[in-house]
């Protein structure tokens, strides 16, 4: 599983999208045998322990394995923004 970076947004906007060829602009990097999207703020390596079918989408329940942090700030969406995390005071 890959987390974005802040500055990923289009990246996001790709993925999400729907009958796009996703993979055609992205770089990839390899961990541990795993492709990854390369400069991804982290990422999760999991084994798949079940799924489940939601509407058109496919609820996969993972355990991580190992995990890998990236620099930066992730990229956040909520409430169909993007936006960063600001510690609270």
């Amino acid at each position: 599983m890959n987390v974005l970076a802040s500055d990923q947004r289009e990246t996001a906007i790709t993925f999400a999208g729907a009958g796009r060829e996703k993979f055609a602009d992205t770089t990839l990097a390899e961990v541990e045998g795993c492709p990854v999207l390369a400069h991804a703020h982290a990422v999760f390596l999991c084994a798949a322990e079940s799924q489940m079918r939601v509407g058109d989408h496919i609820i996969v329940v993972a355990l991580v394995e190992a995990s890998l942090g990236g620099g930066g700030e992730p990229l956040l969406r909520h409430d169909r923004s993007y936006g960063t995390f600001v510690a609270g005071g």
